[in-house]
C-alpha cells in the first residue's frame, strides 16, 4: 500500500495524520515507518493513525505498528490509533498496544 497520498502533516502542531483504509498491511508492503521517515526529522509530537475504514489488520500491519511504537518510545512521540471497527478495536486492545498507543474508538 502507498501511504504517501494518505498523510496530512500539520507543521504548527508537529503532527502527522495517516488514514488507512481496506487492509493494513499486506506482506511485502513497505513499513509505514519508512514512509513517515521524512516527518521524523521534524521533531514530531504526535502521530495519529486513522483506521476508521479499516476492514482487516494483518500480522504485517501489527509489525508495522510495533516498529512505530519503538520510534515513539525513543522520541517521546504520542501515538494515537483511531478506529471505528469494534472487532479491530478490541483486537488492538488485546495486543496490549494501548501500553504505548492511545487507542480511540471513533464513530
Amino acid at each position: 500500500m502507498n501511504y504517501e497520498n494518505n498523510i496530512i502533516y500539520n507543521e504548527t502542531a508537529k503532527e502527522v495524520v495517516v488514514s488507512i483504509t481496506g487492509t493494513f498491511a499486506l506482506p511485502g508492503d513497505p513499513p509505514l515507518s519508512r514512509t513517515l521517515e521524512p516527518y521524523f526529522k521534524k521533531d514530531l509530537k504526535k502521530i495519529t493513525i486513522n483506521i476508521s475504514n479499516l476492514t482487516m489488520i494483518t500480522s504485517t500491519g501489527i509489525r508495522h505498528l510495533i516498529i512505530l511504537k519503538e520510534y515513539a518510545v525513543n522520541t517521546a512521540t504520542k501515538l494515537v490509533l483511531r478506529c471505528s471497527n469494534t472487532q479491530i478495536y478490541n483486537s488492538l486492545c488485546d495486543l496490549n498496544l494501548d501500553a504505548v498507543f492511545v487507542i480511540e474508538k471513533s464513530d
